[in-house]
């Protein structure tokens, strides 16, 4: 494949994205999901609402048995009393995967855009964003080992967000919210990959390399000293953590840091507790859009809910679809210049 080629399939690829990104905040738009979910679950002053987010997730989970029922995802009702063990494990995931989800729309993590894709924002579409599907255990022990090898996690929603939140907000240097179990879990997950592959946590540069490629620095002794000296030392222990930029805006508009983090550690206990039958983690993502639909629809956000609405967004769809076709047509008959 010559240069020309390759620049004409990186132009198809991101041509391509873009047309489908395009599509994906159009989607957003029609169903509602860009619609901000702040006045939903706050109170007059804007803060977190402990009883308004409650409330919304109570309505949630009620509108998601229903979509269920109807869509055969599952039989019966998960808010039930008389529900079955399995279908109690997932109800209550689902209550700390919302309340976590609710938490996370209302923060801007802005330092983490170079780490993970996709962020959290104050719209609905967060509470779809953060969902993350398991189809086995090997699933889970993935992102175990991501997570050890790359210290994040890069693209798995309320997990993702929850950990790197976590960190700024837990006092402790450790990952108090792996717990014991995890720990196990991940290291009989790495034995059998450095078996296969060796070692994958360790690296073969030296330090010099490291802070020659990583770091700039360029062999000054003085700064090679300073950063070999901080080597090891958690962030955490350092003099300046309390005064980054992180630490500072969680500390502020998380006011309830201690019930966030414990929420967080029973979240991910429960995850990897195996309580929660796969067939219902499999579907997630699929239970709440629907629900998401429900609601929206339900609080006349969503254009699918008003039939005028979609009747004008249908004639603005079809006249869009009219007029590429008659530029695609003309620069067919007429040459690329007819265009413009």
């Amino acid at each position: 494949m010559d240069w020309f080629e390759r620049q004409r399939l990186n132009e198809v690829s991101e041509n391509k994205k873009k047309y489908h990104d395009l599509m994906d905040e159009f989607e957003k738009i029609i169903s509602g999901r860009s619609h901000s979910i702040v006045p939903y679950v706050t109170d007059e002053n804007g803060k977190f609402s402990e009883s308004k987010t409650q409330a919304f997730i109570g309505e949630f989970l009620d509108l998601m048995d229903i979509y269920a029922g109807k869509n055969m995802l599952w039989f019966g009702r998960i808010v039930d009393e008389k529900a079955l063990p399995g279908q109690k494990s997932f109800c209550r995931y689902m209550r700390l995967y919302l309340y976590l989800a609710v938490r996370m729309s209302l923060l801007k993590l802005d330092w983490l855009e170079n780490k993970i894709e996709t962020l959290p924002d104050e719209s609905f579409n967060t509470i779809l964003a953060g969902c993350r599907n398991f189809n086995s255990g090997q699933d889970k022990d993935n992102l175990l080992m991501e997570y050890e090898c790359d210290g994040f996690l890069s693209d798995s929603g309320v997990i993702s967000w929850g950990i790197e939140v976590y960190y700024w907000l837990s006092d402790s240097t450790e990952d108090t919210w792996m717990t014991p179990d995890m720990k196990r879990r991940m290291e009989v997950a790495f034995e059998q990959l450095e078996a296969e592959s060796g070692d994958v946590r360790s690296s073969n540069e030296s330090p010099a390399d490291i802070m020659d490629c990583d770091y700039g620095i360029g062999g000054d002794e003085e700064e090679y000293e300073f950063f070999m000296e901080g080597c090891g030392i958690p962030l955490k222990e350092k003099p300046f953590f309390h005064d980054l930029e992180p630490w500072k805006y969680l500390h502020e508009h998380v006011a309830d840091a201690e019930t966030f983090c414990a929420r967080f550690r029973e979240f991910m206990a429960l995850l990897y507790s195996d309580e929660v039958p796969y067939s219902y983690l499999y579907i997630m993502t699929k239970g709440v859009e629907g629900a998401l639909d429900m609601y929206l629809c339900k609080h006349n956000i969503s254009i699918y809910g008003n039939a005028y609405d979609m009747a004008d967004a249908v004639i603005y769809i079809r006249k869009a679809m009219e007029k590429t076709d008659m530029l695609y047509r003309m620069e067919r008959t007429y040459g690329p210049d007819s265009l413009y």
